[in-house]
């Protein structure tokens, strides 16, 4: 199993988008529209480049979170990340479809404001992250 983790992903990479600033409270049409207002928000607001990397060279990922919207119990709820091509699973892709699968339940939620990635298992081939929100 650690042959297979090394060649799929390096832990330490995760960890690279932890000093980017988001708040899944937007449903973006196109993964350019997403691009664009990410690098915006970061750039202008946060003084931050913003420099896309590969996070996993499979072609899955399960993006574990925890929420709850006022006055429920908090819920276990994932999303499924899948490469578009040969290439992986960059962190861009990352933000962008989490942000457009979990923006229906996180847009009602006060800890809806990504504050990093950590990797919690690979299972047959996909990685398992869980994404930290915060208010």
């Amino acid at each position: 199993m650690k042959d297979i983790k090394q060649k799929l992903f390096d832990e330490r990479v995760i960890s690279k988008g932890d000093k980017y600033s988001w708040g899944f409270d937007s449903k973006y049409d196109s993964k350019e529209s997403f691009v664009n207002e990410f690098k915006d928000y970061n750039e202008d607001i946060e003084e931050i480049p913003v420099e896309d990397f590969l996070v996993f060279s499979g072609n899955k990922i399960i993006i574990k979170y925890r929420g709850a919207l006022e006055g429920e119990e908090y819920q276990n709820l994932k999303c499924e990340i899948v490469s578009d091509g040969e290439k992986g699973i960059s962190f861009i892709d990352i933000m962008y479809q989490f942000n457009n699968c979990a923006h229906d339940y996180l847009v009602d939620c006060d800890h809806h404001y990504f504050e990093g990635l950590r990797y919690t298992d690979l299972i047959d081939e996909t990685l398992i992250l869980s994404i930290r929100l915060g208010s």
